[in-house]
């Protein structure tokens, strides 16, 4: 049997990307009330130092089902465990990238929140011998392979 698990939005992944405007909202929800949601959220379970239950993909489709006055657990889920927190927080920037409408703005400012991460890790991938050659500092986040 399935552990019943309450479902949570967490701030920080919810700011990744602006939120749907009132249009969009509005003819989401729509469509939730007359077909359900069609595309199950993820959340984490299981990560360290994130609440078992917090939502990684799906705000606007939670939001728009809690407003239609649907339990929990009825949204449908698919549950993930992340290396850590930094690792969900990745996944929940990609999933918006590849899922969203963004403009190239958006898409900029969003990947660029990352950078420092991908900065430490081409540093570390060298160290180890991941990656041969190249400079890992540049604010480009590019590792150049000669």
């Amino acid at each position: 049997m399935k552990k019943e698990i309450k479902l949570e939005i967490d701030t920080e992944v919810e700011s990744l990307v602006p939120p749907l405007s009132e249009g969009e909202y509005e003819s989401l929800k729509a469509d939730i009330d007359k077909r359900g949601i069609q595309v199950d959220l993820v959340i984490s379970v299981g990560t360290p130092d994130v609440k078992d239950g917090t939502i990684v993909s799906g705000h606007h489709r939670f939001k728009a089902a809690k407003e239609l006055g649907k339990p929990d657990e009825e949204i449908p889920n698919k549950e993930e465990t992340f290396i850590d927190r930094q690792e969900m927080l990745l996944y929940a920037a990609k999933d918006n990238l590849l899922r969203r409408q963004l403009n190239l703005y958006q898409k900029c400012m969003l990947i660029d929140k990352f950078m420092p991460y991908y900065e430490k890790l081409a540093a570390y991938n060298k160290q180890q011998g991941k990656i041969k050659g190249g400079k890992t500092g540049s604010r480009k986040g590019v590792v150049n392979r000669k």
